[in-house]
Formats: C-alpha cells, structure tokens, sequence
C-alpha cells in the first residue's frame, strides 16, 4: 500500500477494477476500505502536500461518481457502512484539502440516497423454506440457523449493539422530542382519568391523594405509589398521564435483534449461500472452534458480515438515532462510533507467518517482538532511564527505608541525545524487578511520569497547589484512550471532554495506612494532603427511607395498605419545600485546586493514547497495538508527520520532534514518549501555554501478603524559555494494617 502512494496510475486502476465488480458479492469488504485509506492517509500524513494534490482529488471524484451516484450501482455506499465509511474519509479529507467543493463534501452526510430497509420474513416462513436438515438428517441450512436465529452469538454480540442504536420511527416522520427530555417534563394529565383514580380511593385519603397536584407528585415518585397502590389503583394512576403519541413510542423503541437477524439471513440467501455450493465447507470449519478472532471464517458468516453492514447502512439513511442521554448522537455518527471498525489499515501490518523459522520456539520476549505492530526499541543509555539499584531478599527491609536512588524529575525530565539536544518525557511507564520466578521476598520499582498542558496564569497556583500533595490516589486528569478509531486520525481528533473532566481535584487515601501498627518500629512519615471526605450524591434520605421499606417487607413488617397510604398522604399534604427540596451538592474546598478568583485550575493532558484489540475480528494482527502520542493540542495543525512502523513523528522537512520508545531491560521494560524541547517550547509559545509533569511510584516487595512499602511523587513545571522548576520529593513508608 505504501507503494501505491508513488503510483497513482495502479491505485486508481484498481479503484476502478474494484468499483465495477458486484459489491454485493464481493467476501472481502475491507479491500475497499485499504484502497480508499491509502487517499486519505495523503492528507493525514503529508499535509496534502501540493505533489498528492492530484491523486486525492480524482480518488475523490471516483468516490462521489461511483459510491455516491447511481443507487443502483454495484458499489453504491448504501450497499455497506464500512464502504460509505471509507468513501465519505477520501471526500472529506479533500474537501478540507481545498480540492473539492462544500457540495460534493455534503453527499457523503446522512441521510443521503438509499433503497428502503425492506422487510424480514417470520421464523415460521424462515424454518418453513430453509430446513436445517433433510430427510437424510443431512445438514443443509443449519449453520445460518445456529448463528443468526435463538440465542446465537453471532445475533447477541454482533447484530444487537449495532441495530439497538437505531429507532422504529421512519426519517419521514417529524421528530419528537428525545426520550431525556420527555423524561425530565411534567406529564400532561387527562383530566377524566385523573377523576377516575381519585374515586378509587378511600374516602380518607381522596382529597389530598387525588389533586392533579399530587398525581403529578406520584408520577414523579412511581415507587412510592406503586408500594402504598393496589394493582388497579395504580394501573388506573398510570393512565392518568396522557399516552406518548405513535412517534414518540416508535422514537423510544429500537429495531428488534431478531427482526434484524432474520433479515441477514434472507439478505445471505440473496447473496448467493446455499447448501449445494456451501454447507459442507462451512460445516467443516463451523465446529469447535469457540470465538477466537484469528481463524479460518465460515462463507455463511462473511455473507452474515456483509449482511450486517448493509443493514446497518440502510438503517442510517431510514432511521432516527435513539437518543435516551444527553450524549446520545442525534444522527447517524458513522460506523466508528458503533465500533464496526475492525481493521486499521492505517497500522503497520503483522509479520507473515513464513517470516520466522518453520519449528522455530521463541522466547517469550522473541514472541513478543515478532508479534508487534511497533517493534521494540533497542535502548541504550541516552534515551532510558537509569538501571535502579535493587536489593537481594535479606536487604529488602533496609532497601524500603532508605529515600536515595528514588526516580527524580531533576535528571529523568530532560535527557539529551548525541548531539547534545535536549528532550523532555511527557509520559513514561518503567518496571524493574530482581529475583526468580517466586514472589517472595524479591523487590519492585515502578514508576509513571505524567504531562498536562497549563494556562499561563494557571502554572504557579498548580505549582503551589501540588507542593505538599502526592500524586499516589490522584485526581488529576487522566489521559485520553482511544479505541475503534483509525491511528491516522488522531492528530485531527480532539477528545469531547467537560471543563470538569480537566479540573485538578484530590482525594488522598492514604490516611489509614500511614501509621505503623504498634508491633513495628516508627518511621518519618511526610506531610499528608488532608482527609477523606465524602460528598454527597442524590437524595440520600430518600435512598434510605426506599431501602428501609425493602427490608421491612422482607422481615415482614411492612406496614398495612392503609397505613401506607395515611402516610403517603401526610406526605404530600406537606408544603412542597419540605420533601421535595432538591439536595445541595457539597464541594470540598480543600481537595479542588483554584486561583486567586476562586476559579478552578485547569490541566489538559499533553498525552493521548491509542489502542487497537486483536482478540477479536482483526486477523491481520498478530498481537494487540498500543502507542502513546503528544495530545490532539500538542498536534492539530503542526503538519506533524507519524512514521508509518512506529511511534515516531516528524516535522515535514524530516525532523524527528517525537519519540516513542518501548523495550526490555535484564531487570524489566520501559515506555517512553519524548518530544524536542525547542520544539515542544515553540508549541507552548503558540498556545500560550505551560507544562506540568508529574512523577509517582513505588518500591516494594513482590508479594501476595504486602506489609509495607515506599511510595514516591514529584511534580515539575517548564515555562518555555526558562529552566525546569522541580519541586521536592514526597516520600513516604506505608503500611497495610489489615495484613
């Protein structure tokens, strides 16, 4: 594929040779999706470079002419997600390009052109024309049968995640409000049927319980009327909110599993699976197999994929989305985001299984580099840290006690190359441990260095805020995990995260285990952060008072219908103020970092991470492929370019500004991400922006039965243009009193 970027003539030949083939009954859907990425990742790793100008473009107009035209044509996007995926990737990265126009972009959205979803047969009509066995009890159509219909995994765990995401009600019909809404407003109340529930009740409580103001209340409260109602009573409360209309019922409802099921294995038939040309291939490798993802597939189960994927694209031009959160996307947002991604064509690919000696035993770090997407590196002392010193089993004790040879910020922030230029860690994963294949008794160090992104006016009070406070059970925010999205798009991506999801808040758990118990001998312990303090969420008193009638009823001594209702009615009768006052939410001032203003500080990660399963459908892994890369504000737009076999980036005059580096050591492994301080300086200039770096880690000893053990943290600040500001070490011995 490579190639194909320096022969524009063969990938276009091919697109074409591809295009005019009957889509439909083509096996390997994801030929298209590597053709079509091979355009995109012009854009994604050149910058649309004025030399690949031309190749996008016409791969562009192929894609709008052939996938986008004629609903009739074999290779239309309404025949698979994943083709309208790849095809509407190539359009809008040359729309962004400047190469084709806003209009052109536009045919690839949802809903665009698309034959009808069209109708699936019954089970009787299914088991009536397609028999799992003969006369004979020879298998004919078993195969579809145990994968698509009952409890067949193929249904439960493939079609049901991504059909649920789609409605019953038609794109031609007005769209109601979404269920979360329609949730959180008062019911509208039909006036007879309120009339009607308030005569069902004792006379006793009729006055208060049968007010459109407290059938309101009760519709808000379903628990609390549902134990003090009889069964009529509260069938006859439920009709007294007006009934969703047809739209909002076939808005709330999403396509049934089995319906979808039943119309893959019709859609398999009209592709062409029948027991004559396929049963005993597929019976053959249909068996005993489980669910490992790499293995030899059934054709029935190809057609089933294929199937699957048209479905689901016929659903995203006919269908409104199911939104039941705030979250939920309100149109179609793509195959991604229903994770039916399962290859990236943008990885390296996996070593060929003839690339090793045939009987050849490796290791179990020879396996692991054969199978790696990204080779290991090959480390030496200018790039990893230093070996730390670690104990034979009768010095562990003093080895725990001493604080010397701990990770310091000082010398493992910034390290230099052979020249001389320096760069900085912005993250960093490192395990050391001594000792056999027992536990006991032998020692472990570990340590992660962290990276966030600051405001200018947020360095110092961040710098002050972590001075005394340990990283150990922290509260800062995490870095962004990527799955199911394509490695090639993540410098364009920016993760959807609340203001929140980046303020610095802290919880210290370590007020419990700091002391020695009586039986040891005390040790200096350091300056804790302050003690655990919960706050509350939601109505607890309600929560208490619902669970305490849960467990009268099952002791038997939950109170009479009539009591229950005399109850519920001095309950309501109250004014509103008194039960119905909405809980304060209670924020600890003391764990959540602010500035001068009160307002609270900041920390954007400067690390993202991106990972890829192999355990499932991606059979051209070998092994899973995990890098960690500067974040999407350290990126967009920089014009950085990945190396397409590793974890590298450079500048687009071929300037390496970013390493990725993982590999072994005698006494463990190491992942490091460093980036060239004058570049990354540059970078913080132009964003008006500073970096905090956090280190924290462990010595311990390896064992099941842990009694004590030192936990270190150190924070750091780099203003750009100036020296490393590091702040002291925070150390402490630890200790487990419930061991």
């Amino acid at each position: 594929m490579q190639l194909l970027l320096g022969y524009p003539q063969a990938l276009t030949h091919l697109l074409d040779k591809f295009l005019h083939t009957d889509a439909r009954k083509v096996n390997d859907p994801y030929l298209f999706e590597r053709l079509t990425v091979v355009a995109h990742g012009v854009v994604a790793r050149t910058g649309a470079a004025a030399d690949h100008d031309p190749l996008l473009r016409e791969v562009a107009k192929r894609m709008l002419s052939y996938v986008y035209g004629d609903v009739d044509a074999p290779a239309h996007a309404s025949v698979n997600a994943l083709l309208c995926h790849a095809a509407g990737r190539v359009v809008r990265a040359a729309f962004e390009a400047g190469l084709v126009s806003a209009e052109d972009a536009a045919r690839c959205a949802h809903p665009h052109p698309c034959p009808a979803i069209g109708e699936a047969p019954d089970k009787a009509s299914i088991d009536a024309r397609f028999p799992v066995r003969n006369a004979e009890n020879e298998r004919l159509w078993a195969s579809l049968h145990a994968s698509l219909l009952g409890l067949a995994d193929f249904t439960n765990y493939e079609v049901k995640p991504a059909v649920s995401k789609f409605s019953q009600l038609p794109l031609s019909a007005p769209a109601p409000l979404p269920v979360y809404l329609r949730r959180s407003e008062p019911p509208v109340l039909v006036p007879d049927h309120v009339q009607a529930f308030a005569q069902c009740l004792p006379a006793s409580v009729r006055d208060v319980l049968g007010t459109p103001e407290a059938v309101t209340q009760l519709l808000a409260e379903r628990w609390r009327a549902r134990r003090a109602l009889t069964n009529e009573q509260y069938q006859l409360l439920e009709r007294c909110a007006q009934a969703p209309t047809v739209e909002e019922q076939l808005a709330d409802t999403p396509v049934d599993k089995d319906w979808a099921s039943r119309w893959i294995f019709d859609n398999a038939v009209q592709r062409g699976w029948t027991p004559d040309r396929f049963a005993a291939f597929d019976n053959f490798r249909g068996g005993g197999r489980g669910r490992e993802g790499h293995k030899a597939e059934r054709v029935g189960k190809k057609y089933q994929w294929l199937g699957l994927h048209e479905l689901v694209e016929r659903l995203a031009n006919h269908r409104y989305m199911i939104q039941r959160y705030a979250g939920d996307p309100a149109q179609y947002p793509g195959a991604g985001s229903l994770l039916m991604l399962d290859i990236d064509p943008t990885l390296p690919p996996a070593a060929h299984p003839l690339s090793s000696t045939a009987g050849e035993r490796d290791s179990a770090a020879a396996a692991e580099a054969r199978h790696a997407t990204f080779p290991l590196t090959a480390l030496d002392g200018r790039w990893n840290p230093p070996q730390p010193a670690l104990p034979t089993s009768d010095r562990l004790s003093d080895w725990l006690l001493q604080e010397n040879g701990l990770p310091d910020l000082i010398t493992f922030t910034v390290r230099a190359d052979s020249h001389g230029q320096e760069w900085v860690t912005l993250y960093e994963y490192v395990v050391d441990s001594v000792g056999g294949a027992e536990w006991k008794g032998q020692a472990e160090q570990w340590h992660f260095i962290h990276s966030w992104l600051l405001e200018e006016g947020h360095y110092q009070p961040a710098l002050d805020f972590l001075a005394q406070r340990t990283l150990m059970g922290r509260w800062m925010p995490e870095i962004p995990s990527w799955h199911g999205v394509y490695l090639a798009d993540l410098p364009q991506l920016d993760p959807e995260r609340s203001a929140r999801d980046d303020e610095m808040r802290f919880i210290d758990y370590a007020d419990d285990t700091d002391a020695p118990p009586a039986d040891t001998h005390p040790l200096e312990q350091p300056p804790t952060s302050g003690e655990l303090k919960t706050t509350p969420e939601g109505n607890l008193a309600e929560a208490h008072e619902y669970i305490s009638y849960l467990l009268g009823e099952l002791r038997g001594e939950a109170p009479t219908q009539q009591q229950q209702l005399d109850e519920l009615a001095a309950r309501l009768s109250k004014p509103p103020s008194t039960h119905s006052t909405p809980p304060q939410v209670q924020t600890e001032a003391g764990q959540l970092a602010c500035d001068a203003d009160g307002q609270p500080l900041r920390a954007i990660p400067a690390v993202q991470e991106y990972n890829w399963s192999a355990s499932g459908h991606d059979c051209s892994l070998d092994a899973p492929a995990g890098l960690s890369l500067p974040s999407a504000q350290l990126l967009h737009g920089t014009g950085l370019r990945p190396d397409p076999d590793n974890g590298d980036w450079y500048t687009r005059e071929g300037t390496k500004v970013v390493r990725a580096l993982t590999g072994h050591r005698s006494t463990g492994t190491i992942s490091s991400l460093l980036i060239r301080r004058d570049w990354l300086e540059q970078r913080l200039r132009s964003l008006r922006a500073t970096l905090l770096l956090g280190l924290f880690g462990e010595r311990r000893p390896r064992t099941a039965e842990l009694t004590q053990w030192r936990e270190y943290s150190q924070t750091a600040g780099l203003w750009p243009g100036q020296e490393l500001t590091v702040q002291e070490q925070l150390t402490r011995v630890r200790f487990n009193r419930n061991v």
